[in-house]
């Protein structure tokens, strides 16, 4: 869950056959750029198939102070 907005993500486990996504899921499957190659080695494949993913660069910046602030607000 997103500390900040509460969206809730879930985060699928490796499977094989490309069926990643939750069974109440819907849309694409996203990947985040650097994690393609080492996923098409795990399940076998060279590419990925676009019309299941969309490959997304996923924000590397943690800020620990603003989530130890709001961890930490008194209600």
């Amino acid at each position: 869950m997103d500390i900040e907005n509460r969206d809730e993500y879930w985060i699928s486990g490796l499977k094989k056959k490309v069926s990643n996504r939750h069974w109440a899921g819907r849309g694409k499957i996203m990947i985040d750029h650097r994690a393609v190659n080492e996923y098409l080695a795990l399940i076998g494949e060279k590419e990925l198939p676009l019309n299941l993913f969309e490959v997304i660069d996923i924000e590397d910046r943690f800020p620990v102070e603003r989530v130890n602030e709001l961890l930490n607000e008194k209600e």
